[in-house]
């Protein structure tokens, strides 16, 4: 009985659900024209346009012109570029593309909100609001085409679509890197399930799915004339560079500088500032392995105090959720890149745990930090755009850094039973 209501839920939106619907996207739609008419075409998307052209001259990614991310992104630039015959006309396809996948994630935290047994209503409303004020983020990066994918494998898991939620996952880790991450995650609380007989046959079809992902990725990329060495960097580049100003460790070696410990220089590179300083030196060749170890021990962590026993249906969907949300925070809170629009990837998450508390105190506590995201983003935007207030802007990412560790705290805390920080919170 509960699975057919369920389902209907999942078919039939309450009427303010569907106004909130409508409401986001005639928001969207404004946001899309105000950022198409006030806004240049900067950031990403010269760089972007710049590698569709190229592909339709016939050069090969990777081998004749440099381009940072993983194959199947190519796709998403390119189907702007197909429709476009200049910089704008690109600027505006591309801005709409990202914009029709926002707009579909707002209705697909709709529905995965229903599967967990959450009220759709608060947590996509909550989720919409924080969303909006990434909007520039939205319409000139690709991290909307990658969390668009992560939201589908959540909700395919927790439909036990497996497969499809490994292949969503691996497609994700195509565009960009990150879903990765969340594998491991996806496949422990499957095989955590011991009531499903099937659950090693579910893990093994997902990792086949993900090994044929993977194999045809590399051969074409082979075919394209990469070696094995050339193909492995394309998906690992990003842990060869310096500590950006808004990771916790550049943000902390800033900080440090500013106060005359020792003398640093802010360089930009790729529309975002690195921190360059002797300290910065000394630790950016082996930080990789603290981002490495930092996740490895939050798997064994998940695994060892929550799916070791079969805990039930419900709290594997708790579970799923929170160290989704760990995992992500682990790597964007310990990597030495921490740029704006990587935000996208964690408040897709961040509302499922949020609503899921069930203490009425901890839950406001925990939407305060969320909501302020945006206090903490106006003041980094003024410096980047007006080169002033450096020291504000640094502190200012000081806090939102330190937010995201408070929350995930939380997450560890929920996983393995020990709130401390939430008690701490409270008094």
């Amino acid at each position: 009985m509960n699975t057919v209501v369920q389902k209907a839920g999942d078919i039939f939106l309450s009427t303010r659900e569907r106004k909130l619907l409508t409401l986001s996207a005639v928001s969207l739609a404004a946001v899309y024209v105000f950022c198409i008419v006030c806004l240049d075409p900067s950031d990403d998307i010269p760089v972007f346009y710049g590698n569709w052209l190229s592909l339709r001259s016939g050069e090969l990614p990777y081998v004749d012109f440099s381009f940072g991310n993983p194959p199947l992104s190519l796709l998403f630039i390119a189907i702007p570029g197909a429709l476009s015959s200049d910089l704008q006309g690109y600027y505006c396809l591309h801005a709409a593309e990202m914009m029709i996948l926002a707009w579909s994630s707002v209705y697909l935290v709709m529905k995965i909100s229903g599967r967990l047994g959450l009220n759709r209503f608060r947590t996509t409303a909550l989720y919409f609001v924080v969303l909006l004020m990434y909007s520039e983020e939205i319409v000139k990066k690709l991290d909307m085409a990658v969390a668009i994918t992560v939201l589908l494998a959540l909700y395919m898991f927790l439909q036990r679509r497996f497969t499809l939620s490994y292949a969503m996952l691996i497609i994700g880790a195509m565009i960009k890197v990150y879903p990765a991450v969340l594998i491991p995650v996806f496949m422990m609380v499957n095989l955590a399930d011991r009531s499903d007989p099937r659950r090693f046959r579910n893990v093994a079809a997902g990792l086949a799915v993900i090994a044929a992902a993977a194999a045809i990725a590399f051969a074409a990329m082979g075919v394209c004339g990469l070696s094995v060495d050339r193909v492995v960097d394309v998906f690992t580049q990003q842990a060869g560079r310096d500590f950006q100003i808004e990771s916790v460790m550049g943000n902390i070696l800033q900080i440090f500088g500013m106060l005359g410990l020792y003398s640093y220089e802010l360089v930009g590179r790729s529309y975002t500032y690195n921190v360059e300083c002797a300290p910065a030196d000394a630790l950016s060749g082996c930080w990789v392995i603290v981002t490495v170890a930092a996740y490895i021990l939050l798997m064994w962590a998940v695994w060892h105090f929550r799916l070791r026993t079969d805990t039930g249906p419900a709290d594997r969907d708790r579970v799923l959720v929170l160290s989704s949300a760990s995992a992500v925070l682990v790597v964007l809170l310990t990597f030495m890149i921490f740029s704006t629009q990587y935000m996208l990837w964690i408040i897709t998450l961040l509302p499922f745990v949020i609503q899921g508390e069930k203490d009425t105190k901890k839950r406001r506590i925990l939407q305060s930090l969320y909501l302020l995201q945006f206090v903490i983003l106006v003041p980094l935007m003024l410096w980047l755009l007006f080169g002033s207030g450096e020291a504000f802007a640094a502190a200012s990412v000081f806090v939102r850094n330190m937010m995201l560790l408070f929350i995930l705290l939380y997450c560890i805390g929920e996983i393995t039973g020990r709130r401390i920080v939430m008690r701490t919170a409270s008094i």
